[in-house]
């Protein structure tokens, strides 16, 4: 079975390649290492909030966009941490 960080992974990937960028770029645009980068795309390692939110700037996608796994069709389980930290963002304000 798959787990939300494969998920995130294979999201992080599609939105890097639409992006026409290597992982290379995107690490360098989101301030972290390619290898971070990879093991994120690989689901090896769980980001942090502050990742993510790194990662969503170097595609230029709202960190809640990029969070949003249901939307996209990717998962069924709204019900799953990374479910439950997008519900809470979507209930905080903007800024």
């Amino acid at each position: 079975m798959e787990g939300s960080n494969e998920v995130l992974g294979r999201r992080i990937r599609r939105l890097r390649k639409a992006m026409d960028l290597t992982q290379l770029e995107l690490a360098y645009a989101s301030r972290l290492s390619p290898e971070h980068i990879g093991n994120v795309e690989r689901g090896t390692t769980s980001p942090t909030v502050e990742t993510a939110a790194k990662i969503a700037k170097g595609v230029g996608v709202p960190m809640d966009r990029l969070l949003d796994l249901e939307e996209a069709g990717e998962t069924d389980d709204s019900i799953t941490p990374l479910g439950e930290l997008t519900n809470y963002l979507r209930e905080r304000p903007p800024e």
